[in-house]
Parts: structure tokens; C-alpha cells; sequence
């Protein structure tokens, strides 16, 4: 067994040392303590497999063959743990999270999806590099196997060893989130077992499932608006613009357009991921909340959706946005929300335009369609939605816009700066409205999807981050007759169909929805939000106070948001009821996904 270690040590060397990275990277003070707790965890899953390996040879013998198929048994898994954790460890740094069965599972189902992103992060020279590197460690392992065979191996020290690994497993780890401590290997195997997404059973749901019973009623009111224009911003929230207080110059033309607008300071996501962020924004319901968008499989939405219900009250309903269709199944999903037209990249003229990330092109290239449906669809009440894409990740912008010093930081800085390219194009579309005598009978609504996270809370992008650099977005309405004014109340993207319907002459009816008119909304309202990522983080946010649960990816935290809305000093169990808040948040997540997957589909 003795020489079996010593041929192993290198392995483990490398093993722990990433784990400590990765723990250093995940947990702002892990302490002694908290190194010691994750490296024995670590040290327990090598110890099992080397084990398991020496008391196969002590049973089956030591003979060339069987130790050189053993040696070279025990090196391949080895390699595998040692490249999961570097995978694991990759993560960590351009996430600030931790990888766990959920997101594994997803990444692998996805995986034509996934690779644009990895190659956007992974230089081919590094995936090259590392290749070479991992070839001459089995180049080298293979020429020991054939020099050095394996002595006799003790059936007793074999079980030692393998005993100490489970024993270093079944402890867990007291002063280290469970999501962090636990081997990756172990978090893969078991997970899905002993942390399953919990789902209310329909017996227990205080709200009835989500049911296509909604319609449009005619107030009598009447309406000002042929044309609706919302125009959700790709990964702007509040803060990226200069629309919040101490904000960056990236807006200025939002900023003007503002002061003539009603403006909603406290508006948050329901997932900070944009196809979960579209379908809450046009169908008024909380989305499905697991990382999986089976809101785009066919019949994939529950209710029917603002678009749907407009087309029924004679509007044209048109979606723009400068990314692939195929992109988590795009087209289906607006489909589902009730789109008559879809306008991707595969419709666009691409001719004159640059891409800006791995799967949109600048979004000036919608302007030209945009002109062209304006004239096509004269004389006729439209509801156009717009997604742009150049805030996207990775941050590009066309070579012909001037970059602007915002952040000392360069990717920072070309995310804020593809923000101002996004205000720009705002002011261009507007302008297509004017220049077609529609301005005056078009109602405008500009929206952040979700914002983008760049280490304020240890936390980058934005699907697993619920601070409110990513949860709280930008939310204006612009059109004759709206006052200018700003508002305070807590509103949500799925309050935006019932206060689009009013300003419409219209009453969305139906028990299924969730949102309310943002002016409906009163000073005590509140905002529950998801991660996109499953079972990962949730929020409650209140007029003057926000909780937060990670989950066993962190602790619980909470926050004096009115004071303190940058979220710098955690004040969790200040509050007698900051636990109860937890567990409610979780009971309302159950009953969300019960309401939502126990619907009937049209």
C-alpha cells in the first residue's frame, strides 16, 4: 500500500490544492478551520478511491498485468477528480459560485448552448495548452506504470485507508456551506437524491395552478395608444444606469427621457435571466423556477400571455431582437407568449452590422425591419417588444462606437459602455416613431431584463446573484397622458400586462396571474425574486428591509435596504423574524413550481 501512496501523492497535492483555491475563492474568510473542513472532505474522496483500488489488488493479487490495469485504473480517476475540481474551480472564478448537480446536469442537456459561452471565456490556446500538459502527465504516468510495478498490497491497510475516506465523508463540515465543503464527485452522484427540488403537491397549494383562462374586457375608457414599444435592455439594471443615484453617465438620453416619464425606482426581476425575465414581463405570472426553460417547449406557458390576448383584440404583435433564434429555443418560446411575427438574426440583413458576442449582432440592425413594420402595419394597433443584446456577455460593441472611461476595471468598463451604446439605440428607435407621425400615440416602456454583477457581493453575471446590482432594473413609462413623476412603491416585471392592459382600455381577468397595475400597487407591497439557477438563491424584498436564502450555498442574510441599497452590511437575525422569512420563502417557491407544473396545458 505504501508504494501505491507514493505513486498517488502528486495526484492528491494537485487535488487539494485546488480544492483550497476554490474554497478560497467561494468563502470570504474560511479560516483554518474552514481550509481544514474542505481539505479533509477532499482528502476523504482520494482516500475511498485509493482504497477501493489497493484492496482490489490485495484480493485479486499483484501480478504485472493486474497491477499495471490497476495502476492505470487508479490514474484515470484520478485524472477525472482532479479535472472536475479544475472545472469547478474555472467556475468559481468567473462566477464567484459554486457548481452543483443542478447546473452540471443543465450544462450537459445544453451543451450545444453552453460551448459559445465556454469558448467566450476559453481561449482555444489555453483548451491547447492544457491539452499538452494533461497529454505529458499520461505520457509520464504510463512510463512509471511500466518501470515501477506495485509491491504487495496489505488487504488490511487497503481497508484502512478506504475506511478513513468514509469516515472523512461522513463528517461534514460545521463551518463551511454544504455546497462548498462536499467533493464535486459527491455532490454529482448523490445530489439529485438528497437535495431534489421540493414541488407542492396540488393538495396543498393555497392558490390554484396557473390555467389559460385569462381574457381582455373593454373598460370603456377608451385609449390613447395605437402602438405599444417595450424595450426590455439586455443586462441593465438600476445601478449600471443614470437613473440611480451616485449612477454612471451611461444613459444620459434615459435620464432626459425621465423627466417627462413615470418612473419606478423600486422595480424588481423574477429571475434574473432573460428568457424567464420575458416571459414574466408578457404574461403577468411568476416563470418556472428551475434553470430548465421549459417555458419554450410546445405549449410551454400555463396562461395565455399579453401578446396572445392583444392579437385577439386586433393588434399585430411583433418581437425584435438581434440574437439567434435558436438560442434556448427562442422562437418557440415567443410563440407560446403569442407572437405573430418573431424577428431574429436569421431574418436580419447582417450586411454593414458587427456581432458583438457569441450570438447577437449590434442592435442598430433591428432599426431598418423596424421602419419597414411601421410601414406595413400603418393604420393598424401594434405591440411591438424588443430585446436588445449588446450588454450581453461578453461586452462587445461595433468598432465605430466611441468607448467612454466609466470603470477602471476593462470588462467592467465594456459592459458600461455597451449600456450607453443601448441608450443610444433607444433614442434611435424612438426617433423611427417620431419620423413616421407616431409618437404621440405610441405608448413606450423601457425595462432592465436583469442587471450584471461584477464582484460587488463575490458574485459575477448575473443568474445566480439576487443583490440588487442584478435584481433591481431600471422601469419607465413614457406617452402622452402618463404624468412624470417618480414612484416608490416595490413593482415587478409581472405587474407590467395588467398595467399595459389598463392604460389600453382594457381589464386583464383571470385568476392565474400574479401582478397587478403598477399603479395599483401600494407602499406595502413586496417583491419575491429567484435565482436562475435551481434551488440556488431567493429574496424577499420590503419597503425597509430584504432576506435572503442561499440555500446550503451560503447563509441566510438580510439587509436595511432603504438605508443601506447597496447591501454592504449583513444585519440577519437582527429581526426576530428574519428566519421565519427564510422558511416562507422556501414554501413560496414549492408552491410556485406546484402552480406552474400542476396547470393544465392548452
Amino acid at each position: 500500500m505504501k508504494s501505491l501512496l507514493v505513486q498517488y501523492l502528486p495526484f492528491l497535492a494537485v487535488a487539494l490544492a485546488l480544492k483550497g483555491l476554490r474554497t478560497g475563492l467561494l468563502v470570504a474568510e474560511p479560516g483554518i478551520r474552514g481550509y481544514a473542513d474542505a481539505l479533509m472532505a477532499e482528502l476523504g474522496i482520494h482516500a475511498v478511491w485509493l482504497g477501493s483500488i489497493g484492496l482490489g489488488l490485495a484480493l485479486f493479487g499483484t501480478r504485472r498485468f493486474a497491477a499495471s490495469s490497476a495502476q492505470i485504473v487508479l490514474s484515470a480517476g484520478a485524472f477525472v477528480l482532479i479535472l472536475l475540481e479544475l472545472v469547478a474551480v474555472t467556475f468559481a472564478a468567473e462566477t464567484g459560485g459554486a457548481l452543483d448537480h443542478h447546473l452540471f446536469t443543465f450544462a450537459l442537456v445544453n451543451l450545444v448552448a453552453v460551448l459559445p459561452l465556454i469558448r467566450s471565456e476559453v481561449p482555444a490556446s489555453q483548451l491547447v495548452s492544457v491539452a499538452m500538459i494533461v497529454a505529458a502527465l499520461v505520457g509520464a504516468r504510463a512510463w512509471q506504470i511500466h518501470r515501477r510495478p506495485i509491491s504487495n498490497v496489505s488487504v488490511r491497510a487497503a481497508a484502512v485507508t478506504t475506511g478513513f475516506g468514509l469516515l472523512a465523508l461522513t463528517l461534514l463540515p460545521a463551518s463551511l456551506p454544504r455546497a462548498v465543503a462536499i467533493p464535486l464527485p459527491v455532490e454529482l452522484a448523490l445530489g439529485p437524491w438528497v437535495d431534489p427540488v421540493r414541488v407542492a403537491a396540488f393538495a396543498d397549494l393555497s392558490r390554484p395552478p396557473y390555467a389559460p383562462d385569462g381574457r381582455l374586457r373593454e373598460t370603456g375608457e377608451g385609449s390613447r395608444y395605437d402602438h405599444v414599444v417595450v424595450v426590455a435592455l439586455e443586462s441593465t439594471g438600476l445601478f449600471a444606469t443614470s437613473l440611480a443615484e451616485g449612477g454612471p453617465a451611461t444613459t444620459p438620453f434615459l435620464r432626459r427621457l425621465a423627466e417627462e416619464s413615470a418612473v419606478f425606482e423600486r422595480a424588481y426581476v423574477a429571475v434574473p435571466h432573460s428568457s424567464k425575465s420575458v416571459v414574466a414581463l408578457n404574461c403577468g405570472i411568476t416563470p418556472l423556477l428551475v434553470m430548465d426553460v421549459r417555458e419554450g417547449d410546445p405549449d410551454g406557458i400555463p396562461v395565455r400571455c399579453l401578446p396572445d390576448l392583444l392579437r385577439d383584440a386586433g393588434f399585430q404583435t411583433l418581437y425584435f431582437g438581434a440574437h439567434v433564434g435558436g438560442f434556448e429555443r427562442w422562437r418557440r418560446l415567443m410563440r407560446n407568449l403569442g407572437f405573430a411575427v418573431t424577428i431574429t438574426l436569421e431574418r436580419l440583413d447582417r450586411t454593414g452590422f458587427e456581432a458583438v458576442n457569441y450570438f447577437a449582432y449590434e442592435d442598430d440592425i433591428l432599426l431598418q425591419p423596424t421602419r419597414e413594420w411601421l410601414a406595413r402595419t400603418a393604420g393598424r394597433r401594434v405591440y411591438s417588444f424588443y430585446l436588445t443584446s449588446t450588454a450581453h456577455h461578453d461586452y462587445g460593441m461595433p468598432s465605430d462606437h466611441p468607448r467612454r472611461p466609466f470603470a477602471a476595471d476593462d470588462r467592467h468598463d465594456r459592459y458600461l459602455n455597451a449600456v450607453h451604446y443601448q441608450d443610444r439605440f433607444l433614442e434611435k428607435l424612438m426617433d423611427l416613431y417620431r419620423e413616421a407621425g407616431l409618437y404621440e400615440r405610441t405608448l413606450f416602456v423601457v425595462v432592465g431584463d436583469h442587471g450584471e454583477a461584477f464582484g460587488e457581493h463575490r458574485r459575477r453575471l448575473h443568474d445566480h446573484v439576487i443583490y440588487d446590482e442584478v435584481i433591481r432594473v431600471p422601469l419607465l413609462l413614457h406617452g402622452a397622458g402618463i404624468a412624470a413623476g417618480r414612484h416608490s412603491q416595490i413593482v415587478g416585471h409581472a405587474d407590467l400586462p395588467p398595467t399595459l392592459a389598463s392604460l389600453l382600455g382594457f381589464e386583464l381577468l383571470g385568476a392565474s396571474y400574479d401582478g397587478r397595475s403598477f399603479f395599483e400597487r401600494g407602499v406595502e407591497s413586496v417583491a419575491r425574486v429567484s435565482c436562475f439557477y435551481t434551488e440556488r438563491c431567493l429574496a424577499l424584498v420590503t419597503p425597509t428591509r430584504k432576506v435572503i436564502s442561499h440555500f446550503d450555498h451560503a447563509p441566510a442574510e438580510a439587509y436595511v435596504i432603504d438605508a443601506d441599497p447597496r447591501e454592504t452590511v449583513d444585519v440577519f437575525g437582527a429581526d426576530p423574524g428574519d428566519a421565519e422569512a427564510v422558511r416562507a420563502l422556501h414554501g413560496w417557491k414549492e408552491e410556485q413550481l406546484g402552480r406552474f407544473l400542476g396547470a393544465e396545458r392548452r
